[in-house]
């Protein structure tokens, strides 16, 4: 796959406690015709499966693997009454499941923005489900890259 959103993950792909793990391209065409219909997914999100979706060490935490991830996401949005009334796909998850990332899969963006949103919507506590649309996802990814480095040089030093 040519990598085109996501160098930096391709430069490092040691980055933070282990290496990162991706999958074929015939597993992400499977997790494709699973959550997505078949349809291909936007080019930056196609490239983590590639080359880190299986496991990454820059903090998108989806230890329990990314499609174990999304049935989590829906059964917990389910579960507090909870939807996103549009096609998304998970990418992380923070806190446990305090905060779920996602992006939405019907724009035309290769690109597309990341937002988060807190799966224990409550209205009556005037919260927002979605509450935060962050920037696109190779820039996240990016911004994670670049703190894990400046961190490691700073260990390295002191």
């Amino acid at each position: 796959m040519e990598i085109k959103y996501l160098k930096i993950v391709e430069e490092n792909p040691n980055i933070g406690i282990s290496a990162n793990i991706g999958f074929s391209i015939e597993k992400i065409e499977l997790i494709e015709q699973k959550y997505n219909n078949g349809k291909k997914f936007p080019q930056a999100l196609r490239e983590f499966l590639y080359l880190a979706g299986d496991y990454n060490g820059f903090g998108f935490d989806t230890s329990e693997g990314i499609e174990d991830l999304q049935e989590k996401a829906k059964k917990i949005f389910s579960k507090y009454g909870n939807h996103i009334g549009r096609p998304y796909f998970v990418v992380s998850k923070l806190n446990g499941l305090d905060t779920i990332s996602f992006i939405y899969l019907d724009t035309n963006e290769e690109d597309p923005f990341v937002y988060h949103c807190d799966p224990y919507f409550d209205e009556k506590y005037e919260e927002q489900f979605i509450y935060a649309r962050a920037c696109e996802l190779s820039k996240l990814i990016k911004n994670h890259i670049e703190i894990i480095i400046s961190e490691q040089k700073y260990y390295r030093r002191n």
